[in-house]
């Protein structure tokens, strides 16, 4: 055999081992383990032990979409996981035996009143007599729960590790909470002497195997459910989150209701998780609500690798068979190994143990030699002129901004709105604790209008940025733009209003690819509803490849953006930021890093980009600002010192002065 055609056969093995890896899993969980049963290999402890294993593979799932694909911490998970597994357990202690005359509680709870004849449970407990019901309470108790935590947190902006303190806060308080007896749910102790599941024996080793298959087609179900959500739209949103929020507000969106979303579907599957765990360990104890459970979810995504979903799966059940093992032969091993395993993947495996599988299926592509459909489909978009499609939508993008802005600044109809001023600041201060950063009588900016910003370094040039598109709120001042007061406006208020904001450094999602970029940044997408059910259209598209071919970067449509340049990634960002079709482009230090070509270009791009929105750069490189050619304001101090031409800015005593020090 050739070296190609070996080369192809690896190829092959890699490509269809990867795409036979779910059936694969599918196949042991369903027919091996059940066969080996069923012959006699293994015992029904141990099918029993699987499925417990398979409850936690659940848990590690959902922590996995939180923590894996938003980029949130959350350790709380473990709390979720309690709500379900105690809610389930309170209905098996309900229809369990009454031992004794006179006797109203279940043998369950004799831990907590053995001698005690007449006593009656708490009104809590009434719900989950009811199997249905109990399943209903397993759900919403922990969405609700995340409903309360997610709110106050993300609403809040609490990120980081302040959020995963956050959370594990509260586990420790319920904690504390479930192990008192005033509950009735037997303290520290626990729920158990489990014996009947909707009048099923859980003892009768039939069942134990049918709630084995049972949680094993939850974690499949599951599996798929998480897997739908993050190859969707909203998947790409939850990626764009982790890699970059800040971006993501100043494009019109509003990350918390995302996060909410996903942070309770997390919950709630959590709870099933509970749920599934309790009837099969015939014990449910506060110890899943403790810090080291928090920690040992993490550990198992982590080991795994976060962010791939089946990594989480793999994790949970590698380090529960594998503590399993240890504790069976050397007790007191565990601890130093799960140490040792945790420091040993963060050093040599930072990804996980999935990374090592999927950079073994990448190396391939489709044997059959054809490419996706999603990229066949672009390339059968025709190769027409940007330019050309301009001037054919030219007129019609005119009459619509004039419309939108008719209605935005009130006016009568007659009256030209290019006649009015887009952008209008007037005696703007904003202190950072008693330090005066701006102190601006007035500053306009007109419609279709190109301006540069220059200052010394600290001269406030990134502040009025910050003022205008909302990430900084004035101490003092008005800021109205398009006849609108927006002193005080959120980011994505104002960015949905039509200002658009490119930062020094640009920010964009780096996981993603350069059509997903795009796709994040398309406008009227940035509402929840619109990022679950409807799809892109052919002109959506269309419009992002024209953009692409603009700016140059066609040839990288598919390309994550982690490889791209420096300045590809500046034009990246402004790319999404003509897609959005802002009236106001705040471009901030452009040509920062760029090569003498690629300024040229830049500068090239921002005076077409004149004909289509007001634009105000704020740059230091006076070649740069010298190609531009627009009229120049020059703050110091956080004052306008001086407008004008550039060639008129040099020769004033003043800028000079600021500039040298002199």
């Amino acid at each position: 055999m050739s070296e190609k055609q070996l080369s192809a056969s690896m190829d092959r093995l890699r490509y269809y081992s990867g795409k036979l890896a779910p059936a694969i899993t599918l196949t042991v969980g369903l027919i091996v383990v059940p066969a080996l049963y069923l012959t006699g290999s293994i015992g029904i402890e141990t099918v029993n032990m699987f499925g417990r294993f398979l409850a936690f593979a659940i848990l590690a799932v959902s922590l996995d979409l939180v923590w894996g694909y938003m980029g949130i911490l959350c350790l709380c998970q473990s709390l979720f996981f309690s709500f379900g597994g105690y809610a389930m357990g309170m209905h098996l202690a309900l229809h369990g035996p009454l031992d004794g005359p006179g006797k109203t509680i279940p043998r369950a709870l004799y831990v907590v009143s053995s001698s005690v004849e007449g006593i009656e449970l708490p009104w809590f407990w009434q719900p989950f007599n009811s199997l249905s019901v109990t399943l209903l309470l397993g759900l919403l108790i922990p969405g609700v729960v995340a409903i309360i935590i997610g709110y106050c947190g993300f609403v809040s902006r609490i990120r980081g590790v302040f959020f995963a303190i956050l959370t594990q806060a509260i586990t420790f308080g319920a904690w504390l909470v479930f192990c008192r007896n005033d509950l009735m749910l037997c303290g520290t102790n626990g729920l158990t002497n489990f014996v009947t599941l909707a009048g099923f024996d859980l003892t009768d080793p039939n069942v134990k195997l049918a709630l084995y298959l049972v949680t094993l087609l939850t974690l499949i179900a599951v599996y798929w459910f998480c897997h739908v959500i993050v190859t969707s739209r909203l998947g790409r949103v939850m990626v764009a989150i982790r890699d970059n929020e800040t971006r993501l507000r100043f494009s019109g969106y509003r990350p918390y209701v995302f996060k909410m979303l996903i942070f309770v579907l997390a919950g709630m599957i959590a709870g099933i998780a509970g749920m599934l765990y309790a009837p099969q360990a015939n014990i449910f104890t506060p110890k899943f609500m403790e810090v080291k459970m928090s920690i040992l979810a993490v550990i198992w995504v982590a080991v795994g690798g976060r962010g791939t979903l089946s990594g989480a799966v793999l994790g949970a059940l590698a380090v529960n068979i594998l503590y399993n093992q240890l504790t069976t032969r050397m007790p007191g091993s565990w601890p130093f190994v799960q140490g040792g395993m945790f420091i040993g993947i963060v050093l040599l495996c930072p990804e996980g143990l999935m990374s090592i599988w999927r950079r073994w299926t990448k190396q391939s592509s489709d044997p059959r030699g054809q490419a996706s459909d999603e990229v066949v489909h672009r390339d059968a978009i025709d190769q027409r002129s940007p330019v050309a499609d301009q001037g054919e939508n030219a007129e019609d993008e005119y009459r619509k901004r004039l419309a939108r802005l008719r209605v935005m600044q009130r006016i009568s109809p007659g009256t030209s709105e290019l006649d009015c001023v887009l952008l209008r600041i007037e005696k703007l201060q904003v202190e950072f604790d008693g330090f005066k950063a701006l102190d601006i009588d007035s500053f306009t900016a007109n419609h279709y209008e190109l301006q540069v910003i220059i200052g010394p370094n600290g001269a406030g040039k990134t502040t009025l940025c910050d003022v205008i598109s909302g990430k900084t709120h004035p101490t003092a001042g008005s800021v109205q733009f398009a006849a609108q007061e927006i002193t005080g406006k959120s980011e994505t208020d104002i960015a949905r209003l039509g200002v658009g904001r490119k930062f020094q450094t640009p920010t964009v999602f780096d996981s993603l690819t350069v059509y997903e970029n795009m796709q994040i940044a398309s406008p009227g997408r940035q509402e929840l509803k619109q990022n679950l059910w409807s799809k892109e259209t052919d002109d959506e598209g269309k419009q992002i490849l024209d953009i692409l071919r603009r700016v140059r970067l066609i040839d990288h449509v598919d390309l994550p953006v982690k490889y791209l340049s420096h300045g590809q990634r500046q034009w990246l960002e402004i790319s999404m930021l003509i897609l959005a079709k802002p009236m106001l482009l705040l471009v901030d230090e452009p040509a920062a890093g760029l090569t003498d070509e690629e300024t040229a270009l830049t500068a090239e791009l921002l005076l077409e980009l004149q004909a289509e929105h007001s634009i105000i750069v704020i740059e230091h490189d006076m070649e740069f600002v010298r190609l531009l050619n627009a009229p120049v304001t020059v703050l110091n101090e956080g004052k306008v010192m001086a407008q004008g031409s550039l060639e008129e800015l040099q020769s004033n005593p003043e800028v000079i002065e600021a500039y040298l020090g002199r």
